[in-house]
């Protein structure tokens, strides 16, 4: 059972994942956003804030997707994803 957070409603709504959708998978592997159904890397994914499985784990989303849900979230999604990628750079 998948499930889409609404954080409008402050609720889980029913979802339908894209074919080739996961929670993990092998770097350098193929996979499809779980929220637009682009087909990219795994280790360019983003483990989604909205989309997750009956145990609250996210699936994978692209960078777009993820910069769309911090914004739903109302997070500045451009500075927050430029901060996490220097972070990303020098650890």
């Amino acid at each position: 059972m998948v499930q889409k957070y609404n954080p409008i409603t402050k609720e889980y709504e029913a979802y339908c994942l894209p074919d080739g959708a996961v929670l993990i998978a092998n770097n350098g592997e193929k996979i499809k956003c779980a929220g637009c159904g682009e087909e990219f890397n795994y280790d360019e994914s983003y483990t989604s804030r909205e989309i997750h499985n009956e145990f609250g784990l996210g699936y994978c989303v692209c960078r777009k997707c993820y910069a769309k849900e911090l914004t739903n979230a109302g997070f500045d999604s451009v500075g927050l994803l430029k901060d996490i990628v220097k972070w990303v750079k020098y650890t």
